[in-house]
């Protein structure tokens, strides 16, 4: 079954799974799918990519889009289901009184007579869907079923009821909340789906596909609140944004699209005026409860119109509003003077700091240093508990209401500020900040601090080569300023440093000097910060004093002096771990990582965090997880406007696709990454494309390819004074494709360092891998013993290793020499098991390789032993040309057991169809065992 109009549907994979289940299983008999959900989340749409999927396979579609305008309408709705179809050939089928009814019923005819009874129109319907069925497959298609007029509901359930074995399929769509017709208040045997509201990335992708428009990540979270996951409200929402020009305004309140304010407006004009300003009230304040409205109202009796009409409804004490647009239009009903009388009475009732001080602020027209401060403070709470955008509106309000004569308290706050919006995710609105705190800058120690955090806003977010020049600006402004303005000036040098791959011993240096000087000032976190990027960057080095620092980083318990979880130990850790081939403990510490951060509301870290995750899921033979976590990197970095974080984990996605033989995906990604990069640094990201494209290359037998893509690249690495294996593990690749080209001294010179580094630090990668390396370069030369003895030192180090993916390689190269070696039997079951490595990976194009080293022994790999006898029983039933459903009776289990198994033989054989397998299978059965 096809997909259902992907370029149409963004998101939805659950609902376009079940449609196209749905379509399935029409030809099998009489059966509905109910698609429920609340107005505008999109049941409509997925109905229509429904009746489209049932059309492009034969089916008739006889659909129905009532409203409830025509619901006084006899007979509309099964005009428009049977009309179009009803002609001379199918009427003649009908027994004549059935097919006079339905003439007339349908205005084809007048009657002639008394006008035809509903029964008869029923029974008519029926003989007539009966009669379709039989010549193909049909669905009748209801939008909006609540909307039918009564003797079209009527008719149709009928019809519904007494279908049984007839190919015919309901696809109904109905609204949450509003009654169905009687006729179909029960139906019974329909499957129901639940349309739910969209998640935050799906409304991301939503609204760039369908508006343009791309919205910083605070304000995204605001318009997914405000509209509750509803597509259709998130979609006018974004109008109004983009008419308004309102996208760069810090998300407050929003104004509520002009058609749906109207509708909400008139809804609530209805109450009396006790009732509208009891719900302002409501409206206005963080955690409405019953006794707080009815303290500033004339009591909570005044809400029982409003709870009468589900405009509002309790939740233990609280007062919530059935939708988040309803408490925007009850507020808007009150006029500027209304609305700052009602927060200075509420900043006097509630209990809240951090509300009081928004209330405050509310209230107040002129500038005032008490509210200010209470605003700072409040600000503080929201940081502790990681509501950054709290604090950066918070702060934004403080600046505003500073008095002219306190111009530090002002510079302090916008800083806060900008720094709250970068944490929440929204790196414009940080840069616009930062550039207008830096021409208000009094003293060298502020203007460090704002150009060493514009560095950090380029290098998370922008220019990395840019980022260099701000930092060095940094420290020659700090110079001469106290210890912890130098250090942190100092640290980020550091950091720019290494993420370009420039001037590295430099980064090294800047990175004591920054942890000595963050120790004078009591700065623990910035002691941590400085020592974690000096670890990493003695580690890029190849220096082996960068265990020792990452040992003083473990014993370090201090809190991330800048807030973010990308500053914390364990990610430091965690990074440590990944580049040193410790890849299970760094996905444990990554992941746990990646909690902290969505607990902590760190927007800035989630992206790196997932970019590097994904690496180490790559590595650790986890390529589902990989890809998982690439995309949620991707996502993340896509939403917080951070190029870097959305670089690494498009390159390692590449890797990944590349590795399974998605060759236009995984180039795709690759060609994405590099157009980000440009000329603005991010070099480990590009060396991880690089190597995506490189490994792709050499899978498909371009060894040309693969070293012109990563030989410029690493010399540039080399030169940097690059000496960690786990930083460039696209070494090993360029060497075997130097091989393939017979050019010997070049592949033997990169090899000589793969293994000299990979003894000097001890890492398991570089010495299994180099290993085989050695042992290509032996049997290009005829020396299968030396190349055996070379395979068997490699694979002791595999052991030692987890990374079942460069095993398999390995294993492969093992097979092949033992088969030049005339050692028929040792090759085959080497080979063997290397296939089965890369079927379990999804390697596709590497166990091809294997399965062709196989076929050149002669006789059969014995591949249906790697399956259990219920896999081999499933595999053939699948092979005679058995559904899921008829297997899974077959086999006494569920369709989703046989899926889930099925998905896990096409793994171990390296087939990807159903054909596929049946040839495999038939082929399988006709070979010799030798």
């Amino acid at each position: 079954m096809g997909r259902v109009a992907p370029d149409r549907i963004i998101g939805r994979g659950r609902e376009l799974a079940a449609l196209e289940g749905f379509v399935s299983s029409v030809g099998a008999g009489a059966t509905m799918l109910v698609l429920a959900g609340e107005a505008g989340v999109g049941k409509s749409m997925l109905w229509s990519a429904g009746t489209r999927v049932a059309a492009e396979h034969g089916v008739r579609v006889l659909e129905t889009r009532p409203v409830q305008a025509e619901a006084r309408f006899a007979f509309a709705a099964l005009g428009d289901v049977l009309g179009g179809s009803l002609d001379d050939s199918l009427l003649g089928l009908l027994p004549a009184p059935q097919a006079d009814a339905l003439r007339v019923a349908l205005l084809l005819e007048r009657p002639r007579g008394s006008p035809p009874g509903e029964r008869v129109i029923a029974a008519a319907a029926l003989s007539a869907l009966r009669a379709m069925s039989v010549q193909r497959p049909t669905v009748v298609a209801i939008d909006d079923v609540q909307w039918l007029d009564s003797p079209s509901a009527a008719v149709l359930g009928y019809a519904w009821r007494r279908l049984r074995d007839e190919r015919v399929g309901w696809l109904v769509t109905c609204r949450t909340g509003e009654p169905l017709p009687a006729p179909f208040a029960d139906l019974d045997g329909a499957a129901r789906l639940q349309v739910e509201p969209l998640d935050l990335a799906t409304m991301h992708h939503l609204l760039e596909e369908r508006l343009g428009l791309r919205l910083s990540r605070p304000l995204l979270r605001r318009v997914h609140e405000l509209a509750a996951g509803n597509a259709f409200f998130a979609l006018e929402l974004g109008r109004v944004l983009q008419h308004r020009d309102l996208l760069r305004a810090p998300p407050g309140a929003l104004p509520v699209p002009g058609e749906l304010h109207v509708l909400l407006s008139e809804r609530l004009a209805e109450f009396p005026a006790a009732t509208r300003e009891a719900l302002a009230t409501a409206a206005a304040l963080a955690r409405p409860t019953l006794a707080l409205v009815a303290a500033d109202t004339c009591g909570a009796a005044t809400l029982r119109p409003a709870f009468e009409a589900r405009i509002v409804e309790l939740e233990g004490d609280r007062l919530r509003f059935t939708h988040p647009l309803l408490a925007s239009a009850a507020y808007s009903t009150l006029d500027t003077l209304a609305r700052r009388e009602l927060h200075a009475r509420l900043a006097v009732t509630v209990e809240s700091e951090e509300e009081r001080a928004r209330h405050l602020a509310l209230a107040t027209a002129a500038p005032d240093e008490d509210v200010a401060a209470a605003l700072e403070a409040a600000a503080e709470h929201a940081r502790v508990r990681g509501a950054h955008a709290a604090v950066a509106e918070l702060c934004e309000h403080a600046r505003a209401l500073t008095p002219p004569d306190r111009p530090d308290a002002a510079h302090r706050r916008l800083v806060a500020a900008a720094r709250g919006w970068f944490m929440a995710g929204d790196p414009e609105r940080y840069r616009e900040l930062l550039e207008e705190a830096l021409t208000f800058a009094r003293s060298d120690a502020a203007r460090a601090e704002v150009l060493t955090f514009l560095a950090d806003v380029e290098l998370n977010s922008g220019d990395q080569i840019r980022a260099v020049d701000y930092a060095r600006e940094a420290v020659a402004a700090a110079a001469g300023c106290e210890a912890g303005v130098q250090a942190l000036a100092a640290q980020e040098l550091a950091g720019t440093l290494m993420f370009t791959r420039q001037d590295l011993p430099e980064a090294v240096e800047r990175c004591a000097t920054a942890a000595k000087l963050a120790g004078r000032a009591g700065l623990p976190g910035l002691v941590l910060a400085s020592l974690g990027v000096k670890g990493a960057v003695e580690l890029l080095l190849g220096r082996r004093e960068a265990a020792a620092t990452f040992a003083a980083v473990r014993e370090l318990d201090a809190a991330p002096f800048d807030w973010r979880v990308i500053s914390a130990r364990r990610f430091y850790l965690g990074h440590y771990f990944l580049l040193t081939d410790r890849v299970t403990e760094a996905s444990a510490l990554l992941r746990d990582c990646l909690a902290e951060a969505a607990e902590t509301g760190d927007e800035t870290s989630h992206g790196l965090i997932a970019g590097y995750l994904a690496l180490s899921e790559f590595l650790a033979g986890r390529w589902p997880e990989a890809i998982e976590a690439a995309t949620n990197g991707l996502e993340a970095g896509v939403q917080a406007g951070q190029l870097p974080h959305q670089a690494l984990s498009l390159a390692v996605r590449a890797l990944v696709r590349a590795c399974r033989g998605e060759a236009a995906a995984a180039s795709a990604d690759a060609a994405r990454m590099l157009a980000l990069a440009g000329d603005r640094g991010l070099e480990a990201a590009r060396t991880h494309a690089l190597w995506a494209i490189g490994l792709l290359a050499l899978a498909q037998g371009k060894p040309e390819e693969t070293v012109h893509v990563l030989g410029a690249h690493r010399e540039r690495m080399l030169r940097a004074g690059i000496g960690e294996p786990g930083a460039i593990r696209s070494i090993p690749d360029e060497i075997e494709a130097l091989v393939a080209l017979g050019r010997i001294e070049e592949a033997t010179r990169l090899l000589d360092w793969l293994e000299t580094q990979g003894y000097a630090l001890d890492r398991t990668s570089a010495l299994a891998t180099a290993g085989r390396c050695r042992a290509l370069l032996q049997a290009r030369t005829g020396d299968l013993e030396g190349a055996l003895r070379a395979l068997r030192t490699a694979l002791d180090e595999h052991v030692r290793l987890t990374m079942p993916f460069e095993r398999a390689r390995t294993l492969l190269v093992l097979g092949t020499v033992q088969r030049r070696a005339k050692q028929r039997s040792a090759a085959r079951e080497t080979l063997g098991e290397a296939q089965s490595g890369f079927v379990e990976l999804g390697a596709a194009p590497w166990a091809d390789r294997a399965r062709a080293e196989l076929a050149r022994i002669g006789g059969r790999p014995r591949t249906q032993s790697a399956l259990t006898p219920t896999e081999q029983r499933l595999a053939s039933l699948i092979a005679e040309g058995r559904s899921n459903k008829q297997a899974a009776a077959a086999l006494f289990v569920t369709p989703k057991t046989v899926e889930t198994q099925l998905s896990r033989i096409y793994r171990k054989l390296g087939v990807h169809s159903r054909l596929e397998l049946a040839n495999h299978l038939h082929s399988d059965a006709g070979a010799t065992e030798l």
